[in-house]
């Protein structure tokens, strides 16, 4: 009878939540753009597909909270020293001074400091290329800081893709205001060209823009918190790129045949 009851309150007992409730949805989404470039590449349609660096590919999450004041007596003040101008930008931040943040971006972010790669973007990337297509990066940043993003990337492993070929950067112009409007022309400069497969940012306003030049490409927002994630201007949502991880290493297996896809196959 005992057994009866608990098998009884076991079957309708509530399901238990998936602690991961999009990861299956994430996964589909995420493959169906690799396969697409593979399609793409197939036809010899040269696919690309764009992707932001920013909260995209780059986890500014640390830098966040230090912009916005909890790290006024932490990290920040042991930089102290660094360079006159970040000194005299401290100053700036420990008297209160508004609207700080755009300049702490620039300053600690722009080389990448208190960033880190999002987890498994480094994979999905090569996946991308292994199946034939390109990966370009357009970002806001300012042209004049080039030579810190390339430090910023490097830093991350992102600078360089299959066969350690530099990918593409985009900058925004120094002058020129309105990230989401260049974006829009950056990559309708480039889908009159080729074949963007798909549009990766964290911001649905840029998305949108991004949509209205190329609107076969598949939209995807990137966000940390789900929670505040939102669909408006993207196609999929993404937390993380964790879940495809197994999807270079089995393109490269496919395309193993010459030597030097093997030899590739074999550091990875």
């Amino acid at each position: 009878m005992m057994a009866l009851l608990c098998a009884a309150a076991a079957a309708t007992a509530a399901p238990k939540k998936d602690p991961t409730p999009t990861a299956h949805a994430q996964r589909a989404g995420l493959t169906h753009i690799v396969e697409q470039v593979q399609h793409a590449a197939q036809r010899g349609e040269r696919p690309v597909v764009i992707v932001d660096i920013d909260d995209t590919v780059l986890d500014r999450s640390v830098l966040h909270r230090l912009a916005t004041g909890n790290g006024k007596d932490g990290l920040l003040a042991s930089r102290r020293g660094h360079s006159s101008a970040f000194d005299a930008m401290l100053s700036r931040f420990e008297a209160g001074e508004k609207k700080l943040e755009r300049d702490l971006y620039y300053l600690l972010g722009a080389r990448g400091m208190f960033s880190s790669r999002v987890r498994g973007v480094h994979g999905y990337l090569r996946a991308i290329e292994a199946a034939g297509g390109q990966v370009i990066f357009v970002t806001a940043r300012q042209a004049s800081w080039r030579a810190d993003t390339h430090v910023a990337l490097d830093k991350a492993g992102l600078l360089r893709g299959l066969g350690r070929r530099q990918r593409p950067l985009v900058m925004r112009p120094d002058g020129f205001n309105g990230s989401s409007r260049f974006k829009e022309q950056v990559v309708r400069r480039i889908g009159g060209k080729r074949r963007v497969v798909a549009l990766f940012d964290d911001k649905p306003k840029n998305l949108r823009s991004m949509k209205r030049a190329v609107p076969e490409a598949i939209a995807v927002q990137v966000t940390f918190k789900p929670d505040r994630g939102t669909h408006v201007g993207g196609d999929m949502l993404v937390v993380d790129f964790k879940h495809t991880r197994p999807l270079f290493r089995k393109l490269m297996i496919r395309r193993s045949k010459t030597p030097v896809r093997r030899q590739l196959l074999r550091r990875r």
